[in-house]
């Protein structure tokens, strides 16, 4: 081929380095950028996938504003200077009658979503709701609520992993799963999996336990239980860097295995077991956090207990335990600035959830809000590649909260559940055409 044009994935978080091979003016083929320490030379099958993105024949390539019902599906090709004053006017109008507050912006991680972001605060909007509370909130929360920040797993040279629902062999292939699968394959680390499901992951594990869904704080209480009943941690790094250990000595008295086994379907004699050789592999055994399938209301809990879990046997910032992640510094976007939005958040985050990441939002107790139109009304919608009708619980209260609105926007690269109920919808660029024709 002759040229070469280094790029970044967006198709997922991990934003791994690729190379896209470029002939007469079309994207060929796409290779894993070696010079990444991330990504490592390697770009998994959906990474592989983005050049029948850009070439998919329903992708958005013009501006559609609604021309029947919401919902009907008819739409009027527009220019973009149309929908962008049809935009204008519609958020305008809302904003005379109810206030910069009136508006709701939503969306999704990516390297663009900083300008949509801004364009939402420079407009005067307290309400940018993001995926996070959707997503890996409760994870993310829970682990700088107990180490400050929110630390990478060293799987490739760990021995001894915990995972719990968390099917990395099949759902995402990420630089995480390879690291596993090499500690499996060439160090035999041992892979306990616990995961109501049959999955992929759990083919491949040392031993595998359907817990009962929900349970697995539970489980991981009786670890911790185990684990210093039998003095099994590690004695130095709880002295010299934890505060509260005597009291979580006192919380998990009554979490036994055999109180664990009633509630998780797993015999207790496994729960010690794991336990011990959890504790015997450290500082090189982690129970890893990832992503799930399935969220439940103590999950914030459930991932506080693992980080505690991790801490107590001594594997932070540990070979084949817990690494401190570090920003690299890269600058920063010049903008204008803008006065702070007068009027308090939709979700009254800061009153009913003080730890919860207030530039994201909870996605739920927005949409409850919105329904009941307090504390104000909110009459306009822009959403920037997310889709919150397929992905927001009881997908009928979200249908309701869509049609309660006067106006809504989306961008994205095709049309989505929610797109298809929008007002005008515009084509967002794809990742392998931003910078290049």
């Amino acid at each position: 081929f002759p040229a070469g044009i280094p790029t970044t994935c967006e198709l997922c978080p991990n934003k791994c380095s690729v190379v896209a091979m470029v002939e007469g003016g079309r994207i060929r083929k796409l290779n894993p950028n070696p010079e990444n320490p991330k990504s490592r030379d390697m770009l998994c099958a959906r990474g592989n996938a983005a050049i029948q993105q850009v070439y998919d024949p329903d992708r958005l390539k013009q501006p559609l504003i609604r021309a029947g019902a919401r919902g009907e599906g008819k739409w009027r090709p527009v220019s973009w200077e149309e929908a962008w004053d049809y935009t204008a006017k519609k958020l305008n109008e809302v904003k005379e009658k109810h206030g910069p507050q009136g508006t709701l912006w939503a969306s999704t991680e990516g390297f663009q979503e900083v300008f949509f972001k801004n364009l939402g605060s420079a407009f005067g909007s307290p309400n940018i709701i993001r995926h996070p509370s959707l997503c890996l909130a409760s994870m993310n929360l829970a682990y700088s609520m107990t180490f400050g920040t929110v630390p990478s797993f060293d799987l490739l040279n760990a021995d001894y992993v915990i995972m719990a629902g968390a099917n990395r062999f099949e759902s995402i292939i990420t630089p995480d799963t390879m690291d596993l699968i090499g500690g499996l394959m060439e160090r035999k680390a041992k892979l306990i999996y616990l995961d109501p499901r049959f999955t992929v992951t759990a083919s491949k594990a040392d031993e595998r336990y359907p817990i009962a869904p929900g349970t697995d704080l539970a489980f991981i209480l009786a670890l911790i239980h185990v684990i210093i009943r039998e003095e099994r941690y590690d004695r130095d790094f709880v002295d010299g860097f934890t505060l509260g250990f005597e009291q979580l000595v006192e919380h998990v008295k009554p979490y036994t295995p055999e109180w664990a086994e009633q509630e998780t379907g797993i015999r207790a004699v496994d729960i010690i077991r794991i336990a011990r050789n959890f504790a015997a592999a450290a500082p090189r055994a982690v129970f890893y956090a990832g992503r799930r399938s399935s969220w439940y209301q103590n999950d914030f809990q459930m991932r506080r207990a693992q980080a505690i879990l991790n801490a107590i046997v001594g594997n932070w910032d540990r070979q084949g335990g817990m690494v401190p992640n570090q920003k690299v510094p890269k600058g920063e976007f010049l903008f204008m600035p803008w006065d702070e939005p007068k009027a308090p958040r939709v979700d009254e985050i800061e009153k009913n959830f003080p730890l919860a990441a207030k530039g994201d939002g909870v996605y739920l107790p927005l949409r409850e809000n919105v329904l009941s139109g307090k504390p104000y009304p909110v009459k306009a919608w822009m959403i920037y590649k997310q889709d919150p009708l397929h992905a927001v619980p009881d997908q009928g209260k979200t249908l309701k909260m869509i049609e309660q609105m006067d106006f809504v926007a989306v961008i994205d690269i095709a049309m989505s559940d929610t797109a298809w109920y929008a007002d005008v919808v515009f084509p967002e660029s794809h990742y392998l055409k931003h910078t290049n024709p």
